[in-house]
């Protein structure tokens, strides 16, 4: 017997707000430089405070490897997906 293990709404609104975390960091270092760009610009796109943005990433280097992980991931498919047969 084989159990699916499903994730509570709880843990799939944490993994999303993470996602989202990922995704406007990208968002602003893409328009802004990694540099340029503060934590509070990644939460305020987001309209979070500081405090929930920490509870996911340590740091601002720290969401950056999220992001290059993140996009490396995306490309991999895509290219994966262009090779597939048709």
């Amino acid at each position: 017997m084989s159990e699916k293990h499903t994730l509570s709404r709880a843990e799939r609104n944490r993994l999303q707000l993470r996602a989202d975390i990922v995704e406007a960091a990208f968002i602003e270092f893409s328009e802004r430089g990694y540099h340029q760009t503060a934590i509070a610009d990644i939460a305020r796109r987001l309209g979070i405070g500081h405090g929930t943005f920490y509870r996911y990433f340590e740091n601002k280097r720290d969401i950056l490897d999220h992001v290059i992980s993140d996009t490396m991931t995306r490309l991999a498919a895509l290219l994966a997906g262009e090779n597939a047969p048709t």
